[in-house]
């Protein structure tokens, strides 16, 4: 734990809560506090799921009203607008944030003329759309440092629990700028100590191997499918219920045997 002990000695950036509001943590804190509904999408492979997740998480501690929903990277453009479009007439959002360009294009088109009704992070965007981007970042990467810089307006560190899923969820061969490197290493010492039910029940299962644990949140096409493994293991990492989180380990657990 000397990584993030150091850290949190250091964060003084706590002690007051930043004057300027970029546009992107203007919408985000607009959402929150308005209690908007929002809701996020992602795609199925471990990245896209622990990127969803960390989301999820964090909206849920300010009280958010979320949803998620992933895709499976196969849908065509026009069928990306029509899901969004539905979303939209059934779930009325005040905001849509997205977690790859195809889905941010989708949701860009569907929302029309819907000024700040979609954003995406870790995704390059066109025209006026909100985003946040940094290239040397992966996509977990970049949705972390984002959680971190909304934690600064309501002068809370909670974001760093969720480290783990960074370092988790990050490909092998993505960006390793300063900042990704410091997030994959709280990373690395925060799941020694996680208070994520999922993980805890997949560290039990997996006997706490890393690549144990990797391989058992990355979705198996199996019967139940692919996509439908994806929503089941971020159901597993973001809920609030350990019980709840070991029951879906197990049933994970069997659906690999299959």
């Amino acid at each position: 734990m000397r990584i993030l002990k150091r850290i949190i000695e250091g964060a003084s950036w706590t002690q007051a809560v930043p004057e300027y509001k970029p546009p992107y943590i203007e919408r985000l804190t607009k959402a929150i506090n308005n209690r908007e509904k929002v809701i996020v999408y992602g795609t199925g492979d471990r990245e896209g799921i622990c990127g969803i997740s960390i989301l999820v998480l964090v909206l849920r501690y300010f009280n958010s009203d979320v949803e998620y929903f992933v895709v499976d990277g196969n849908e065509s453009a026009d069928e990306l607008k029509d899901l969004v479009r539905r979303h939209i007439d059934f779930f009325s959002p005040g905001l849509m944030i997205t977690l790859s360009e195809r889905i941010t294009r989708a949701a860009c088109e569907a929302a029309g003329g819907g000024e700040g009704l979609a954003m995406a992070i870790g995704a390059r965007t066109e025209g006026d759309a909100l985003s946040y981007y940094k290239e040397d970042l992966s996509l977990v990467g970049n949705v972390y440092q984002l959680s971190e810089l909304l934690s600064r307006y309501y002068n809370t560190r909670n974001f760093m629990r969720y480290s783990d899923l960074v370092y988790l969820g990050a490909p092998a061969g993505s960006p390793l700028g300063k900042d990704e490197n410091l997030y994959r290493s709280l990373g690395r010492e925060q799941l020694d100590c996680t208070t994520n039910y999922g993980l805890c029940a997949a560290k039990a299962i997996t006997r706490g191997d890393i690549d144990g644990i990797r391989k058992f949140i990355t979705p198996k096409d199996n019967p139940v499918g692919a996509l439908d493994n994806s929503r089941i293991i971020i159901e597993m990492l973001t809920t609030g219920d350990g019980n709840r989180a070991e029951q879906i380990a197990k049933y994970l657990q069997n659906l690999a045997l299959c």
